[in-house]
């Protein structure tokens, strides 16, 4: 008598028996809360991404690394666990833990391999790019930086009367220094001395000049004995003349007047010291002195 009893089917591919491969990549799968597990690493993939545009943000190049390193390892382990779950059979999950996970590793060494190389391009930029365009439409050109020489001129120091220790007791001593780069040659000097009330002058003029050459930062001290001070002089005017070529302009003869004042001699007293006068004073003895102190040409 045969058995009635009803046969079980042969166990067909169940939902949990599922090819591997359908499991992860299949439509069903986007319903299933382990698919929520791409959330995870898929926030450190956008991160990543987000610190390569932002260039202002400190060490931004190395965070978007540490974003996809974080993301490749989420990814590789939630594939060998997905692996390890399945009901698949044994060969089948090694081959999708091998091919996923090799995918991922070289996928997401390539990513920090390029940023690596970008970072050491960033580093190298302010060496190797141009130099930015000038606002105008003129060509780029390095400026051409002239010097100009300073023509010969010069300074007095310590002008005055000043004492000396053997007769005759004074001198008239005025140190005279080029402070220009260029030498001077054929200097011709002339002094004049004016009482302060009425401008009269009150000393004979004194006048010389020098043949030799003047270097730049040379003192030239001009001293002269034949000036005799009386025991009481009033204030006066002393005005210097400088007359003098320098080698960049040989043909041209250039002058520096040095107006000054001094305090004469008191009771014996004499004053050591020639100071500079005043504006007002400067213009009255300049229309006075000129016609004193004119000079062949």
């Amino acid at each position: 008598m045969n058995d009635t009893r009803s046969i079980p089917p042969e166990p067909g591919p169940s939902l949990s028996k599922a090819n591997i491969w359908k499991s992860i990549f299949g439509w069903k799968a986007l319903f299933r809360w382990d698919a929520l597990g791409a959330v995870v690493p898929g926030i450190f993939i956008a991160a990543g991404l987000g610190m390569l545009g932002i260039d202002w943000f400190p060490h931004h190049l190395l965070l978007s690394q540490i974003c996809f390193t974080i993301a490749g390892v989420l990814c590789v382990v939630k594939i060998i666990g997905h692996a390890i779950e399945s009901k698949d059979t044994v060969n089948s999950r090694w081959i999708f833990g091998i091919v996923l996970c090799a995918i991922c590793v070289s996928g997401d060494l390539w990513i920090i391999s390029a940023i690596q190389f970008h970072k050491k391009l960033v580093d190298l930029t302010p060496s190797i790019l141009p130099l930015p365009k000038p606002a105008t439409n003129e060509p780029l050109h390095s400026p051409t930086v002239i010097h100009e020489t300073k023509p010969a001129h010069f300074e007095l120091r310590d002008p005055g009367f000043k004492q000396l220790p053997n007769s005759p007791p004074f001198r008239l001593m005025i140190l005279m220094i080029n402070t220009g780069e260029q030498s001077a040659f054929d200097l011709e000097y002339q002094i004049v001395m004016m009482d302060q009330k009425n401008y009269i002058v009150s000393a004979p003029k004194i006048s010389g000049s020098g043949g030799g050459e003047i270097p730049p930062n040379s003192p030239t001290p001009y001293y002269n004995d034949t000036v005799l001070i009386p025991k009481n002089m009033p204030p006066q005017f002393v005005v210097l003349r400088l007359r003098y070529k320098d080698a960049e302009d040989s043909k041209t003869i250039k002058t520096q007047m040095f107006y000054m004042q001094w305090s004469g001699v008191v009771n014996g007293i004499t004053s050591p010291d020639f100071t500079y006068v005043s504006i007002e004073q400067k213009k009255e003895l300049k229309s006075r002195v000129d016609g004193l102190l004119k000079t062949k040409q």
